[in-house]
C-alpha cells in the first residue's frame, strides 16, 4: 500500500451479527479503542495491520510539527504587520527578514507549498516597498 494512502480501519470484534450493516461504526456494533493523542483521549478504529498503526502515529507527530512550524510562521507575519503598521522602516525591514526566513524553512519542511511562500514573501515585500516609498 501507498504511503500517505487511506487507512483502512475495519471491525475489531463483531458484538451483535443480527444488525445491519450501515457506515457508521458504532452502529455496527464495533469495539472501539481509545488511543491516547496529545489532544486527549480520541475514539478511533484501530486498524488491524501494524504498519497502519505506526503510520497513524507517526501522522500525528507529523501534524503536531506541522502546527508548531505553522504557529512559529503566523507569529513571525504578524509581527511584520504590525512593524507595517507602526510605520517604522528599520524594524518592518528586519521582521520581513525573519518572516522571509520562516516562510522558506516551512517551505522546505512541506507544511506549506513552495508557490504560497513565494506569493507571501512577494506580497510582503510589495508592502514593505509601498510603505518605504
Amino acid at each position: 500500500m501507498a504511503v500517505g494512502g487511506p487507512i483502512p480501519a475495519r471491525e475489531v470484534t463483531r458484538v451483535d451479527s443480527s444488525r445491519p450493516l450501515c457506515y457508521n461504526p458504532l452502529s455496527r456494533g464495533l469495539e472501539l479503542r481509545f488511543v491516547q493523542v496529545s489532544r486527549g483521549p480520541k475514539e478511533v478504529e484501530m486498524p488491524n495491520i501494524k504498519s497502519q498503526i505506526k503510520r497513524m502515529h507517526k501522522s500525528e507527530e507529523q501534524r503536531q510539527r506541522n502546527r508548531s512550524v505553522m504557529s512559529a510562521l503566523k507569529t513571525k507575519i504578524k509581527k511584520f504587520e504590525t512593524a507595517i503598521q507602526s510605520g517604522d522602516a528599520d524594524e518592518a525591514r528586519d521582521k520581513f527578514d525573519e518572516a522571509s526566513r520562516e516562510l522558506d524553512k516551512a517551505a522546505t519542511k512541506g507544511v506549506i507549498h513552495k508557490n504560497k511562500a513565494a506569493n507571501k514573501k512577494s506580497r510582503m515585500a510589495r508592502d514593505l516597498n509601498s510603505m518605504v516609498s
